[in-house]
């Protein structure tokens, strides 16, 4: 019988009470606020020492110390003969970068000499992964949104060369600089063979931070067969989110004059700058078509792969019982459903058997191990339960 965590046996025994919607946060723990003096806060390792104002720290150390404490700055020293280790960002670093790494690939220090930098903890992009924007409550898990820039010694900001593209390689060699200017444009290509009347271009940030769609095809329709340039100079967000982010994946949805839908995915990095929309990306929805007898059916309309899903009786939210897991250890794709038979589940068979108004509670699992969490009521609900994003649970 598997047990799932204790965060969530109370939220199982609560929801079967009342309904609650949101964002899952269960699994983050919340943390004491750091404070922000002194200035200069003592090392995560042993292997990190403080020499008056200046710490010394390894190539491996990152700013997470120092998360929250927007505003503060701090020097820090790195030995020689160091290695690439991973960093997130260009100009402004993720929390979690090695911030050695961070500064070579800024060319303030190299991995031969390494050398002294300063850096400067700022907040971040307020959004998360449901879509909502974070406010100031308790329910927030404060400065998880750190990142940090680097400064001179006149305390001003040192912002990268706007000619400059970064690509990061293994994170065991050492990162090199290409010397080729950033490209300009991106071209897509219209090979559906139908004329092309929308198209947008999205990460799951803009998403989060913009409910509508843009049409990148402010010049007209794009008949088959022709190419279209998308200039970054005109899509700042486009050109952060394709020459500043390695291996960032974005979501291309077009319409052509029949309203049918085209949908891909698209990575720069490991595809190229020529984005090609094909017949092939025709997105047609599986539901449309009809469910057999006795058959539930799971859509997934949320923005990620679903990857556990439980329905649960009363008795086994009780009895916190997780041990029946209806996927088989398939995932189930956004955009996608999953006819599940009760047949199949003699414990569903029994209950809806021998039930008439009482509930079931659907929990189930993305691919970053949010909870999704839906009340239904097979007497009276349809037996298609759709997953969207306002099912993540939020505490």
């Amino acid at each position: 019988m598997r047990v799932r965590p204790i965060g969530i046996v109370l939220f199982c025994l609560i929801v079967l009470v009342s309904c609650t919607t949101g964002r899952d946060v269960v699994q983050l723990e919340p943390i004491e606020p750091v404070a922000e003096t002194p200035a200069v806060q003592e090392a995560a390792t042993d292997t990190e020492e403080k020499t008056n104002d200046i710490l010394a720290i390894t190539w491996d150390t990152t700013a997470e110390q120092w998360r929250g404490m927007y505003g503060h700055r701090q020097t820090v020293s790195l030995p020689p003969n160091g290695q690439a280790k991973p960093y997130y960002g260009y100009g402004s670093f993720d929390m979690d970068s090695s911030i050695g790494s961070a500064a070579v690939v800024m060319e303030l220090l190299t991995y031969e000499k390494g050398g002294t930098v300063t850096i400067e903890l700022r907040e971040g992009p307020e959004y998360h992964k449901g879509g909502a924007v974070l406010d100031t409550t308790g329910n927030t898990y404060e400065g998880w949104n750190t990142v940090f820039v680097f400064v001179d010694e006149n305390g001003q900001e040192i912002v990268p060369a706007v000619d400059s593209i970064i690509e990061i390689p293994d994170p065991d060699e050492p990162v090199v600089l290409p010397t080729q200017p950033a490209p300009t444009y991106f071209t897509v290509h219209n090979a559906t063979g139908t004329t092309l009347t929308y198209l947008d271009i999205y990460t799951y940030d803009m998403m989060a931070t913009d409910e509508l769609g843009y049409n990148l095809l402010p010049q007209g329709p794009l008949p088959p067969g022709d190419s279209a340039q998308i200039l970054f100079s005109e899509h700042k967000d486009l050109e952060e989110a394709i020459l500043y982010r390695y291996a960032q994946l974005l979501h291309v949805f077009a319409e052509n004059e029949a309203l049918e839908t085209f949908y891909r995915e698209w990575y720069p990095d490991f595809d190229t700058l020529d984005l090609t929309i094909s017949s092939e990306h025709l997105f047609l929805m599986e539901s449309t078509t009809e469910t057999a007898a006795n058959t539930i059916r799971i859509e997934n309309q949320t923005d990620y792969d679903i990857i556990e899903l439980y329905i649960l009786t009363p008795d086994m939210g009780v009895g916190l019982d997780f041990s029946k897991e209806l996927l088989g250890g398939i995932d189930l794709s956004s955009g996608v459903f999953a006819d599940i038979s009760i047949d199949q589940w003699p414990y569903l068979q029994e209950f809806l058997a021998n039930s008439d108004m009482s509930s079931l509670l659907v929990v189930a699992y993305d691919e970053d191990d949010y909870m999704l969490v839906k009340e239904w009521y097979p007497a009276f609900d349809s037996w298609t339960l759709l997953l969207t994003q306002d099912d993540y649970f939020d505490l």
